[in-house]
């Protein structure tokens, strides 16, 4: 999440990116929230989304940053474990409590 004031824009802007914390662009961001999901599921959405075997899975997600480094960085943390329509309420519930501590209420 970050809040540009640049151009005049004062609204906040969400960066879904996977890779956020590699490319150090949570330098540029007021807020990070991560979205995590159990590894069963995300072995499931893969395999759904991009047709991979379970062993393709599981050798990528093995290199692939793991979720206590993502919970230790992150200003948030939602659990993405139920449906789109839920997760998304999720993180706008929490993008709006971040917005109302950078705001100082």
């Amino acid at each position: 999440m970050a809040a540009a004031t640049r151009e005049g824009f004062t609204g906040t802007l969400v960066v879904d990116a996977a890779l956020l914390l590699d490319w150090g662009f949570e330098r540029e961001c007021d807020a990070v929230l991560a979205v995590l999901a159990p590894r069963a599921l995300q072995v499931e959405r893969l395999r759904a989304a991009r047709g991979w075997s379970e062993e393709e899975i599981l050798r990528r997600l093995a290199i692939a940053r793991g979720d206590e480094s993502f919970v230790a960085l992150a200003d948030d943390v939602v659990t993405n474990d139920r449906t789109p329509a839920e997760a998304l309420e999720a993180a706008r519930s929490v993008i709006a409590r971040l917005e109302r501590r950078r705001a100082g209420a």
